[in-house]
């Protein structure tokens, strides 16, 4: 032990043990300040990151004075509008409980009727990319939470099964009509079922065959004239939509992802953003050609590209795609060629083993460029004049490929695997 004077004294084992705490968790359960940390803007994201893993043991988990304590902590998460930090309520991987599982109802921290989780959902459902994932999840884990607070008249949660009931997430007929029946129990979940009725009602009429295989709206057009022009008939037949250089938002997805048809979307010089990508990402699996031009998409919503596998060609020229997203997008899929200066020479043409990537047998053997903007790929037919400027081509190829002795892991399944064609000038990653 310590002395007043910075010392060690020497001190008996009785009084040694009558220093030691009395209760066993007292050792187990961590303290510090994270009330007041959670208070602070500036703070909130470090300690979200800090925390999402859950640094703590079991014991301390199961303990009802700490989880209390920290249950405020994770209400301020969840009312943070920042997805850095209220993404850190989810587990840092799959098979692991976090803080939102752990103050659900039936979790170990829930002391509540489900108020928090109501939060957290709210919170979730609002940036969550991954949204018919999320239900799903909820489906198969808290549907009976789910309809209790949606029965005691939470809105999040009447608005969570009318989501279900769209999306189809149910397959079960008699899950369906309990849903139902809980949602026309209230005067708030009878509004938002008929609502879901009208569109189902519209979306059938939309999605009937007929009408227009092109369509293009005038520049300057809003969200409201979008709604307005597809309420209007049938565009089963709709395939290619030219929205350039209009006033659409994020909005406009709602709408978009109605069309069962739809294969090429032009959204250059929008205000389309990371809400409706991502949406649109869930929906229009099938859609090959996308212009994302001059929007202000971010790395948040174009990571969501990831599951648009039909994507044969992609134009992110002007937008806010960093060297690291682009990466995490093409690995370990079709490759890359940037310029002539990065494209696969013969070995005798090489240069020099300063800076460049390890040796590798054949005549055409890949290198690597010190600079990170590009891995050098298959080998084309004809040099491109777009390709100086950035413009990606993966032509048919006759001569043997390349790629796959410099991709990373050539078993892994490619991220877009039909992708063709990307443009990424006049961004980070060009």
């Amino acid at each position: 032990m310590t002395s007043p004077f910075g010392g060690h004294r020497a001190v008996s084992g009785e009084a040694y043990q009558a220093s030691r705490p009395r209760c066993r968790h007292q050792l187990l359960v961590p303290r510090g300040p994270w009330e007041p940390r959670s208070d602070y803007d500036d703070w909130r994201p470090s300690l979200a990151s800090l925390l999402q893993p859950i640094p703590f043991p079991k014991e301390a988990l199961a303990h009802e004075k700490f989880t209390k304590e920290l249950k405020y902590v994770i209400q301020r998460f969840a009312e943070d509008p920042r997805q850095e930090v209220h993404s850190c309520l989810l587990s840092v991987r799959a098979g692991k409980d976090g803080w939102f599982q752990l103050y659900s109802p039936g979790g170990v921290a829930c002391d509540d009727d489900g108020e928090l989780f109501a939060s957290m959902v709210h919170i979730l459902m609002g940036s969550c990319y991954k949204t018919k994932k999320f239900l799903l999840s909820l489906a198969e884990n808290k549907l009976g939470p789910c309809m209790l607070l949606a029965l005691r008249g939470n809105q999040t949660m009447v608005e969570i099964l009318c989501l279900m009931l769209e999306y189809n997430i149910i397959d079960n007929n008699d899950t369906q009509l309990q849903i139902i029946s809980t949602l026309e129990s209230t005067g708030v979940g009878k509004r938002m079922y008929e609502q879901l009725c009208d569109r189902q009602r519209e979306l059938k009429e939309l999605q009937r065959k007929g009408g227009p295989t092109r369509l293009t709206l005038p520049s300057k057009s809003t969200d409201a004239d979008l709604a307005r022009l597809l309420s209007s008939g049938s565009f089963g037949n709709l395939e290619n939509l030219s929205l350039a250089f209009t006033n659409v938002t994020s909005a406009c997805a709602e709408h978009l992802i109605k069309l069962p048809s739809l294969k090429q979307l032009n959204l250059w010089s929008t205000q389309f953003g990371d809400a409706g990508l991502r949406l649109l990402s869930e929906h229009l699996t099938m859609l090959q050609v996308l212009n994302l031009c001059e929007t202000p998409v971010t790395d948040a919503g174009l990571l969501a590209l990831s599951s648009m596998k039909s994507l044969c060609s992609l134009n992110m020229n002007s937008t806010k795609l960093s060297a690291d997203t682009y990466e995490d997008l093409k690995a370990p899929a079709a490759p890359l060629i940037l310029g002539p200066e990065d494209w696969p020479r013969p070995q005798s043409q090489r240069p020099g083993k300063e800076g460049l990537g390890p040796e590798r047998a054949g005549p055409w053997a890949p290198w690597k460029p010190t600079s990170s903007r590009a891995c050098p790929a298959q080998l084309p037919l004809q040099r491109s004049q777009t390709c100086s400027l950035g413009r990606i081509h993966w032509p048919s190829l006759q001569t043997p490929s390349v790629w796959q002795a410099c991709a990373g892991d050539r078993d892994a399944e490619a991220k877009l695997p039909n992708l063709k064609e990307v443009d990424v000038r006049y961004t980070e990653a060009w």
